[in-house]
């Protein structure tokens, strides 16, 4: 990325500004295009920053976000995948990953801290508005996990007991037609299982991290969703080819979480 290149394997290199530039947005694949509007490349830095200690990796970081909320805050219609449902949800995490190294900085500059929030809350906004919710896919799921991070990591902000509320309502709703009763999630496609397994693990840890309740039930079917992507998996560790499914094999299976 410092390098202007943003390298992701199975695709071309894509020439790219080192901080973030709107331009970028629509070089390259879908794939691409939706990783960029992710944020991914922050993350990257992020992630270097973290296990270098080398203030390169989180100066551009720190400009890219800049740069982004400037952009992102002066537009009028959505360009590419900027306000795409997937691409705000995944801004999220590495937005709170920014903040957790920023926070307690030296060099930490109130102007910033409130452009940064400004976006947390315009994106929290954008991913409970009912017009913007992906109700019949797993996007959906993603954007309930999503509003349950920047309520967890922001418990303090004037708009957190309603974006909790609407994630609270909208997962509880969504569960059962994205998770049955025997384990399997339903958007036919054998990788999707995994999904299923790494998502349902992240709300059920996110409602402890918010200190919410959730109904006994969901470790049942929680438990019976873990048994079936275990019964798809090969010994090889690879799914059947069905739906939209990679001949990846993955020996350690999905993150999980755990009763205590």
């Amino acid at each position: 990325v410092l390098n202007g290149l943003f390298s992701l394997q199975g695709f071309d290199d894509l020439p790219i500004s080192p901080v973030f530039n709107a331009i970028d947005l629509h070089k390259g694949s879908a794939k691409q295009q939706l990783l960029f509007a992710s944020l991914t490349t922050v993350d990257y830095l992020l992630e270097a920053y973290r296990a270098t200690g080398q203030e390169k990796y989180f100066n551009v970081a720190l400009e890219s976000i800049k740069a982004f909320s400037d952009f992102e805050s002066s537009r009028f219609l959505d360009t590419g995948f900027l306000w795409n449902d997937h691409a705000i949800a995944a801004r999220i995490p590495i937005l709170i990953k920014f903040w957790l190294n920023y926070r307690d900085r030296d060099d930490f500059d109130l102007a910033l801290a409130q452009k940064f929030f400004e976006l947390i809350i315009r994106s929290g906004l954008l991913l409970a508005k009912p017009e913007h919710y992906s109700w019949r896919t797993g996007h959906g799921i993603i954007q309930n996990i999503a509003l349950l991070q920047i309520t967890a990591a922001f418990p303090f902000l004037q708009e957190t007991e309603n974006l909790r509320g609407v994630a609270i309502q909208r997962f509880s709703n969504h569960l059962p037609y994205y998770i049955n009763e025997e384990g399997a999630t339903l958007l036919h496609s054998a990788e999707y299982n995994f999904g299923g397994v790494r998502l349902f693990s992240m709300v059920m840890r996110l409602y402890t991290l918010n200190e919410l309740a959730f109904p006994k039930s969901w470790w049942d079917r929680y438990y019976r969703t873990i048994n079936f992507y275990d019964t798809l998996r090969r010994p090889d560790g690879t799914l059947p080819m069905f739906g939209d499914t990679r001949s990846i094999a993955d020996l350690l299976g999905p993150p999980r979480t755990y009763k205590l």
